[in-house]
């Protein structure tokens, strides 16, 4: 059996791989409640999301390289349609 190689990546593994990195619970953390909807300030995306994923990002780009760039480039698209929309795109829980 070969060794796995960057060619032999895949982009699903590498997504989850960003996304299971990322914090999950501490300071600022959302609790959705059983009758209505909640929304996030923008500063607990930065600080227990966007950030870290930031920080993943360029990690994993490191590792990878090109075979991870379409990936992080989707990933940073998220990044970049949140900052660069304040106060018009959000999550809602």
């Amino acid at each position: 059996m070969a060794e796995e190689g960057v060619s032999d990546l895949d982009p699903f593994k590498l997504f989850l791989d960003l996304q299971l990195a990322l914090p999950r619970n501490g300071p600022g953390s959302a609790v959705a409640t059983e009758i209505a909807f909640s929304m996030l300030p923008p500063e607990d995306w930065w600080d227990e999301y966007y950030t870290p994923m930031r920080k993943r990002i360029a990690e994993m780009r490191a590792e990878y390289g090109e075979e991870a760039e379409g990936v992080l480039s989707e990933a940073e698209a998220e990044i970049a349609l949140f900052e660069n929309n304040p106060g018009q795109y959000s999550y809602v829980f």
